[in-house]
């Protein structure tokens, strides 16, 4: 892998951490620089499922939580 590259990606923790939980992407790193856009996209990808999914959960605590009062009411 390009030293550029190395230094972009572990620069920010948290792709330092999606790298190592995703690790085929060390292939793909390693053949071409140019593959560095595809992984910050799949990167920020998998962060806005992820921010999704939290919203959802507290959206369905709040609707859980409205029901409950609702039955003692």
């Amino acid at each position: 892998m390009e030293h550029e590259v190395q230094f972009k990606i572990y620069k920010d923790k948290n792709l330092a951490k999606y790298l190592k939980e995703n690790s085929y992407w060390y292939r793909d790193l390693n053949r071409s620089a140019e593959n560095l856009k595809n992984f910050l996209s799949e990167y920020k990808k998998q962060k806005r499922n992820e921010n999704i999914t939290k919203v959802n959960g507290a959206i369905d605590t709040l609707e859980t939580v409205n029901s409950i009062f609702s039955i003692l009411n």
